[in-house]
C-alpha cells in the first residue's frame, strides 16, 4: 500500500519512490 492512493506507479517510478524513501530515511 503505497502513500499516493489510487495511483498505481509504474516499476521505474517505484524504483525512484522507494530510493528517496531511504535517502530521506538516511537523513535522520
Amino acid at each position: 500500500s503505497h502513500k499516493w492512493h489510487g495511483v498505481a506507479p509504474n516499476d521505474a517510478e517505484l524504483e525512484l519512490a522507494c530510493q528517496q524513501l531511504e535517502a530521506t530515511l538516511g537523513d535522520y
